[in-house]
């Protein structure tokens, strides 16, 4: 049976009868669907498993994903398909796009393997091409430098400040607050 078929099979069966009501699938992949794949790289797609583009806010990300895992999950599923006729391997199906789902929200909240499954997958279109990439990092490596040189200058003060014998010239002149253990001193010379 081809996928198309199986698909029409799907929604005409999950209507029950005399009811003329069927079951709306949130957007994104649907059961015996091919999982999506990019054009670039042939990695799994998943912003079309859940329905939004690659353009797509963090909130949009977790609302998808939150309505198809409320949607797919087991529990929630046998409770919501409890009166349909469900075709054979519907439950195996489902349980495959829960676990993609899954995969697409750990891939996609987290902003760093976001930015790089953009990269790998979306070179032009991610807002992460290489020219910005290099310019993301050519200012994240220049912010280092300017850092580490500040670093290094107030090293550089605070060992000019220094006397010859390692005395601190603004604490001598001013004085200064120390506590110092002589380990000559006995308590009865206090």
């Amino acid at each position: 049976m081809s996928t198309k078929h199986r698909e029409s099979k799907i929604v005409n069966e999950l209507a029950p009868e005399n009811s003329g009501k069927t079951i709306r699938f949130p957007k994104g992949l649907k059961p015996f669907e091919p999982v999506p794949r990019t054009e670039q790289t042939g990695d799994i797609d998943y912003y079309a498993i859940l329905g939004v583009s690659i353009y797509a806010s963090e909130n949009e990300i977790k609302a998808a994903q939150k309505n198809m895992s409320m949607f797919y999950h087991r529990d929630r599923r046998n409770r919501v398909f409890a009166n349909y006729q469900k075709p054979e391997g519907f439950d195996k199906e489902c349980d495959r796009i829960f676990n993609l789902v899954t995969q697409a929200k750990v891939v996609l909240l987290n902003v760093k393997e976001r930015r790089s499954y953009n990269f790998r997958n979306w070179p032009s279109h991610s807002g992460n091409d290489k020219h910005t990439t290099f310019c993301n990092s050519r200012q994240e490596a220049l912010e280092a430098i300017e850092n580490m040189r500040v670093s290094a200058g107030l090293i550089e003060e605070n060992e000019k400040s220094k006397g010859p014998n390692g005395l601190v010239i603004l604490e001598a002149y001013y004085g200064a607050i120390e506590n110092v253990v002589d380990p000559s001193c006995t308590i009865d010379d206090i």
